[in-house]
């Protein structure tokens, strides 16, 4: 961006070039004392020099001042409505975006049917409590809706009760009871004192999966991801491992996020990846699973960087593939007080330019999966999750927030 004073400079540069050539076609005064700077500029070569009255001159210059501050002025006005410029671009952003998805929520089953099936791949997630059977219920959901791989499996704990388990089961999940893995579970392995900062429980479950070689390719996803497009090109990934960056485009971050992962299952690397994990907690302290997986395979060049797209989080960005909310700046949509009802959420049709938007298609999906997967009466309103007077109620999903907020504020 020009500074002020290089604004003013460049505005009275071009009205100067542009006074010294008059309509008669005749140059006159600036190329005879700056030749070579306007020949840089305009392309023009000298002209022959053409006596002017000083009058002249005295008006030539007044109008090259008027000309250049209000160029300036249009530069200036022109940064002023950048950011209308910005929320322009994301509405119209998010509207290409919107209108996308719904074309494929409603056509996709029908363009899988003409693509090549994708064999000896999965979907894979992992949970360890009932809370998390909510956005993996949506997880689910969106990955019927929108991908032609229909294989999904979810490993889960004991910590999961048997009806979250059948909820899952409706929605398409293939429930598999594992040992949830997390630093307590290796610190307790190493007889070592059990650490207070010791991140998300069971957040290294997933090496389970490393096992599953008789699947070519997985694509694990936290469960509180929701896609918002088809992302089976994913499948196609040559690389053994892939994730997306930590930053969105433009930000120098040199990390990945391991909330969604593309890898080739492999009996070595789980050995290695486990060995490595028992060394590190044993002479220091625990790492948790993406530090462990960057060390492996960022730290041997096997780490494919992924577009932001896929692993949007925290903002809205666009492409978006999917959307994570990890780290979201809003309550989680499942933990907050407030929830838009489920008559609002039926009848919302608008693009997401923010979070509140993104929370309200969270509960459209999620409500939709209820009815699809008849999980409503069996389950959901039987769990402590189940609020029957936002759900049901009148009140709109905004006038709760800005209630709260004041009750917060007094």
């Amino acid at each position: 961006m020009r500074s002020f004073g290089t604004t003013i400079s460049y505005g009275i540069t071009i009205a100067i070039v542009f006074e010294s050539y008059q309509d008669d076609g005749v140059h006159v005064g600036f190329a005879d004392v700056y030749p070579r700077r306007l020949k840089r500029l305009t392309g023009y070569a000298r002209q022959p020099h053409v006596h002017r009255e000083p009058k002249d001159i005295k008006m030539a210059g007044t109008r090259t001042l008027k000309y250049g501050l209000k160029y300036a002025e249009e530069i200036i006005a022109s940064i002023g409505a950048d950011g209308q410029r910005r929320e322009d671009n994301l509405r119209i952003m998010s509207e290409m975006q919107w209108d996308f998805m719904k074309i494929q929520e409603k056509y996709m089953w029908n363009e899988c049917r003409s693509r090549k099936a994708i064999r000896d791949v999965m979907w894979l997630s992992v949970l360890v409590n009932d809370e998390y059977v909510i956005p993996a219920v949506v997880l689910g959901h969106t990955i019927r809706v929108f991908s032609c791989v229909k294989t999904m499996t979810v490993f889960v704990s004991n910590e999961v009760s048997k009806s979250g388990q059948k909820a899952l089961e409706k929605v398409g999940w293939s429930v598999k009871e594992v040992e949830a893995m997390d630093c307590h579970w290796m610190e307790k392995k190493l007889g070592k004192e059990l650490s207070i900062n010791d991140g998300i429980i069971g957040t290294h479950t997933r090496f389970h999966a490393w096992n599953y070689t008789h699947y070519r390719k997985i694509i694990y996803a936290d469960p509180d991801i929701m896609l918002m497009s088809n992302m089976d090109e994913l499948f196609a990934i040559p690389d053994e491992f892939a994730a997306a960056y930590c930053g969105r485009s433009g930000m120098v971050d040199p990390c990945f996020n391991a909330g969604l992962l593309v890898f080739k299952p492999s009996h070595h690397d789980y050995e290695m990846i486990m060995k490595m994990w028992h060394h590190v907690s044993q002479v220091d302290a625990c790492p948790n699973d993406q530090r462990l997986l960057w060390h492996y395979y960022a730290d041997r060049g096997l780490w494919k960087p992924l577009s932001f797209a896929y692993n949007v989080r925290r903002i809205l960005h666009h492409p978006m593939k999917a959307y994570h909310f990890v780290r979201y700046p809003l309550p989680k949509p499942w933990k907050t007080d407030c929830r838009p009802s489920r008559k609002e959420a039926f009848y919302y049709d608008s693009p997401i330019t923010d979070l509140y938007g993104m929370t309200t298609v969270f509960w459209k999906r999620f409500y939709a999966a209820l009815d699809k997967y008849d999980i409503d009466k069996n389950w959901w309103r039987n769990t402590e999750f189940f609020k029957s007077d936002l759900e049901f109620g009148s009140s709109l999903f905004m006038e709760c927030l800005f209630k709260k907020d004041i009750n917060i504020i007094s």
